[in-house]
């Protein structure tokens, strides 16, 4: 082992010397041949004059797929003139001009345009390009079309109970959409999203804009004329109310009123919540029915008769369709007892009243249904004889007729006897006449 040692340290400074003149004269060699050598270069694919390509009405529709592209460049020259062009690689260029797509080419054709390769002139000289690969890309150019479209707004989220969400307001309504033929002939709807962060207070954002085809993908390759536009959305407290309907005159002699309808009955309103407060129902202008003899049908515009303030919840029909049914008048004779005629209030101090206790035969009008639905022994009567003084008086009998049913004449009158009490009690049941017309109330 020490003698291997020994070995190795012997004239070890004469051994070094000669590795280093070995070394040194492997450089000059080596520099003075600066032997010829093939050396590969890739850079991205640059595209110009873009714009030059729109004002002839023309779009590349793969560009986006095309602005990945690497080329491969295979360059020959001497060892020291490529490691002076190793230095700036990243000068090197690759370009490919758009303005030479031609015209022709406007119906979705490829049409192949060849890749310039730039070598830095920083590098020198002493190298040339010997090949490139891909030499040619092929771009795929189109018509450039554009039309107006309308913006749809879509609101995400609720509103909180008891509100609701109005119709957005979208300013402007319309944009300017661009692209390639096949691809703005895709676009079924432009939308701007919105949302909802707040359950009662109003949204008001700008919106970025999206073209979407009919199965709900977006459309690439479309620019638009600008790239949000404003949406408003109303946040509105809102109520269901009654929708009545009121008539004035009278049919013509034999027909009567059967049915007052609207439709809808009901309706959801929008408002602040101090105004549908006041608001309980919504009465419609009166329709005139005088004269009639056939039904009668009014459409008025809720638009026009809602309070200021106050509109229809989105997605309500405006329209309020009345429809008053007249129908040919109907008569029956009710035979209503005495005994459910009641006798209401006091007659003079110290007098009582009293009538005879018999039938009272009641002719009553109205229309079919209305006649039909009458229960004659659910019919009673009240006569009033408040302040009545001794004697025989004619009064009128109330009855509790059902809506749409009147008593043939107008009123039915009856006899009422005061009397004091030393009166016996056979004069107290005098017999009063049947009273089959009626008469006029006393004055």
């Amino acid at each position: 082992m020490n003698k291997i040692k020994e070995m190795i340290m012997k004239d070890i400074g004469w051994k070094l010397l000669s590795v280093c003149i070995a070394v040194g004269l492997w450089f000059m060699v080596i520099n003075i041949e600066n032997p010829i050598e093939n050396r590969n270069y890739t850079t991205q694919i640059k595209f110009e004059n873009e714009e030059a390509l729109a004002e002839q009405g023309l779009v590349i529709t793969n560009l986006e797929e095309l602005k990945d592209t690497n080329v491969t460049i295979k360059v020959r020259g001497e060892r020291m003139a490529l490691d002076r062009l190793s230095q700036y690689r990243n000068y090197i260029q690759a370009t490919v001009d758009l303005k030479k797509a031609t015209a022709s080419a406007g119906n979705g054709e490829y049409v192949s345009l060849y890749i310039e390769v730039k070598l830095p002139s920083n590098a020198g000289d002493g190298f040339e390009i010997m090949s490139k690969d891909p030499a040619f890309v092929p771009v795929k150019v189109e018509n450039l079309v554009s039309v107006e479209r309308n913006v749809e707004a879509v609101v995400n989220g609720q509103a909180g109970s008891g509100y609701v969400v109005s119709k957005p307001v979208v300013t402007p309504e319309t944009v300017k959409i661009s692209g390639a033929e096949s691809a703005v002939n895709m676009v079924n709807s432009v939308e701007a999203a919105v949302t909802i962060d707040s359950p009662d207070k109003d949204v008001t954002v700008n919106a970025d804009l999206v073209a979407y085809d009919k199965d709900g993908n977006v459309v690439s390759g479309i620019t638009f004329s600008q790239n949000q536009v404003k949406v408003k959305v109303g946040i509105s407290k809102s109520k269901r109310v009654l929708v009545k309907a009121t008539i004035q005159g009278t049919p013509a002699e034999g027909y009567t009123v059967e049915n007052i309808s609207c439709d809808p009955q009901y309706i959801d309103i929008t408002g602040t919540d101090s105004v549908l407060q006041e608001i309980s129902e919504i009465t419609l202008p009166v329709v005139n029915v005088n004269g009639r003899t056939a039904n009668v049908e009014t459409v008025y515009d809720i638009d026009d008769i809602l309070p200021e303030n106050v509109k229809p919840k989105d997605g309500v029909e405006s329209e309020i369709k009345v429809t008053v049914s007249i129908s040919t008048e109907t008569t029956k004779e009710l035979i209503i007892d005495f005994s459910k005629i009641n006798i209401e209030g006091k007659p003079a101090e110290g007098l009582q009243a009293s009538f005879v206790p018999e039938n009272v035969h009641l002719t009553i009008k109205g229309s079919k249904n209305a006649i039909d639905s009458v229960n004659e022994s659910e019919i009673t009567g009240t006569v009033n004889v408040d302040n009545l003084t001794e004697g025989t008086h004619v009064v009128e009998v109330e009855f509790n007729l059902p809506d749409g049913v009147s008593i043939v004449g107008g009123a039915y009158n009856a006899e009422v006897s005061v009397f004091g009490n030393s009166n016996n009690t056979t004069e107290n049941n005098t017999e009063i006449p049947e009273n089959t017309e009626n008469t006029e109330t006393e004055n």
